[in-house]
């Protein structure tokens, strides 16, 4: 009889072991980004791993290592680089947490050079952004403005102003290509809501009218009320191949996404010499902010 109670006595104990949580399952990783195997992985590009119960303890290396930091949102944890990936080369990604490990790979973008970046930090508040012009010739046009902008990581934006000139283009400094036959990128960190009209333009370095191509995203399915929103957007061009890809937050989106037109010129044969310009549409158009501009070169 004393055996049964005692054994009825553990059996208890056991269930409220369990109960108490200290036999609880470990947390899992759900997603991660970039996925097992990808390529092309832009530079910046945060490694976000979703667990279904965020661990206290995670770590997130990188072989060959690269500088960033963590944060937790939510259910994820993010590693943000702050330094580019090596052009073309495979990473090692290991999550640790509560004693387990897993580990992926991807190979990161083949990136030849940086031919421009501006994030404004130097830039005079109040004024047109110095080394930029626009089609018109006019210097500090209105529908531009280099404006304090506690959001971004500068404090400071390129505002393109509603109740501006009706249409308007801000050019960023003119580059030279490597190889003709390269893809150039164009990397925009840009704040707006879905009543903004705005687009990119790829013009040859005179800035002569039409442009080769012109893009506009659509973002009135993301951006769906009068709140500033935070995107990253990229355009890779192929000029020689007269062709185009778009990316939203580093993902590729299809031709829902753009209201496009055709490229309206082919570049000569060997063309090196390029500049991209910022198109708002003063008239209609809701503030857009511009955080940030990177333009850079890709090899295959």
């Amino acid at each position: 009889m004393i055996n049964r109670r005692k054994d009825m006595l553990l059996g208890v104990l056991v269930l409220l072991f369990w109960a108490s949580g200290v036999c609880a399952v470990e947390p899992a990783i759900r997603s991660i980004t970039p996925a097992d195997g990808a390529t092309g992985v832009f530079n910046y590009h945060p490694i976000c791993v979703e667990f279904d119960a965020v661990p206290a303890d995670v770590a997130i290396t990188l072989e060959p290592a690269v500088a960033g930091n963590m944060a937790t949102e939510g259910s994820k944890v993010i590693f943000q680089p702050t330094a580019k990936y090596l052009p073309k080369t495979h990473y090692t990604v290991k999550v640790s947490w509560n004693g387990q490990s897993v580990e992926y790979g991807f190979t990161s973008v083949n990136e030849l050079a940086e031919h421009y970046f501006e994030d404004f930090a130097s830039q005079m508040v109040g004024f047109f952004p110095l080394g930029w012009v626009t089609r018109e010739g006019q210097f500090g046009i209105p529908n531009f403005q280099v404006v304090e902008f506690p959001q971004s990581a500068s404090g400071k934006a390129l505002r393109g102003f509603n109740g501006g000139v009706d249409h308007s283009e801000a050019y960023a400094p003119s580059f030279t290509m490597i190889d003709p036959n390269s893809r150039l990128l164009l990397e925009l960190t840009v704040w707006l809501d879905n009543g903004a009209v705005w687009a990119t333009y790829l013009h040859d370095a005179a800035k002569d009218w039409p442009p080769y191509l012109d893009i506009r995203g659509d973002l009135s399915t993301k951006a769906t009320g009068t709140q500033l929103q935070r995107y990253k957007i990229m355009h890779i061009y192929h000029p020689s191949q007269k062709k185009f890809e778009v990316f939203l937050d580093y993902a590729p989106v299809n031709n829902s996404f753009t209201a496009t037109k055709e490229f309206r010129g082919t570049p000569p044969s060997g063309k090196r010499d390029y500049q991209f310009a910022l198109y708002v549409r003063g008239s209609i158009t809701s503030d857009v902010f511009w955080e940030s501009i990177r333009i850079a070169e890709l090899g295959e």
